[in-house]
């Protein structure tokens, strides 16, 4: 109790302060605390936190136990389930979380959310920069550190996906499977939903794209090259063309550069079927 009463203080100082600094309308911010003060802007539970500073800014945190901010102007977080945590920083950014999941966007426009339903629990997505972060299933682990215009995905059980790279897509897919950008511009590496503990990289250089699937623990990475097209299906690897284990792969329709699309899930999640 003395944690969210630290937090339940620390939210009404801090409508306090945005007030003093001439910020006191709806429209400009609002905080709603174990639900009192809800508007349209700020909503709560009687367990729950949801603060916003910034014209047109919103804060939603509903079930239990949990945490919205959003500062900036037109920035929304959202904590959905039990345990939710979302935090989002800076202009036109967003953040959604579900059961036990924790999603922190920082960055103009930067885009996270850790789960998209209330059966997806224990999701960490975090952008820092202008980018999209999503972790959608269980267990799931997405994170951009300063990459700009970029798009990470985990997707599945167990999966995670990093990127520091610009305008590149970064996509881990299926079971204990990761991908991994850094510092590639124009990267797309990607693991398909098919085998467990599948595994693709690209270290610095540009425009490569390099996918894994139908493992187990098949390995597909770039190392300090650029325009690679990298493919590994089945056990082993391939690594800037060095090849062990597997059978040949047939280029797949994922290895393209083109964004996938599909049903919108909780506060706008976009889930994205992997090509098979």
């Amino acid at each position: 109790m003395n944690r969210y009463f630290s937090i339940a203080l620390g939210a009404l100082t801090a409508g306090t302060m945005a007030m003093g600094l001439g910020c006191g309308t709806a429209e400009a911010s609002c905080a709603s605390v174990f639900g009192f003060g809800n508007s349209a802007q700020c909503t709560s539970s009687p367990t729950t936190i949801a603060i916003a500073l910034g014209s047109g800014a919103s804060a939603r945190a509903e079930g239990g136990l949990g945490a919205a901010l959003a500062l900036g102007d037109g920035a929304f977080a959202g904590a959905f389930g039990w345990f939710g945590s979302a935090t989002a920083l800076g202009n036109g950014s967003k953040a959604v979380a579900t059961s036990l999941g924790l999603a922190l966007s920082a960055g103009p426009n930067a885009d996270t959310h850790a789960g998209a339903a209330e059966t997806e629990v224990l999701n960490l997505a975090v952008s820092i920069g202008s980018s999209n972060a999503e972790a959608l299933g269980v267990a799931n682990v997405a994170v951009n550190l300063f990459g700009g215009g970029s798009e990470v995905l985990s997707f599945g059980t167990g999966n995670a996906a990093f990127n520091t790279g610009d305008q590149s897509f970064v996509h881990a897919f299926g079971t204990l499977s990761s991908a991994t950008n850094l510092g590639t511009y124009n990267a797309f590496v990607t693991t398909t939903p098919q085998g467990t503990a599948n595994s693709v990289f690209s270290v610095l250089g540009s425009n490569n794209k390099v996918q894994a699937g139908n493992g187990p623990v098949a390995i597909a990475g770039a190392l300090f090259t650029s325009n690679q097209f990298l493919l590994k299906s089945g056990p082993g690897f391939n690594i800037n063309g060095v090849k062990a284990g597997g059978a040949a792969a047939t280029p797949p329709a994922t290895a393209t550069g083109a964004k996938h699309t599909a049903a919108k899930g909780v506060a706008g999640s976009k889930r994205r079927p992997a090509a098979k």
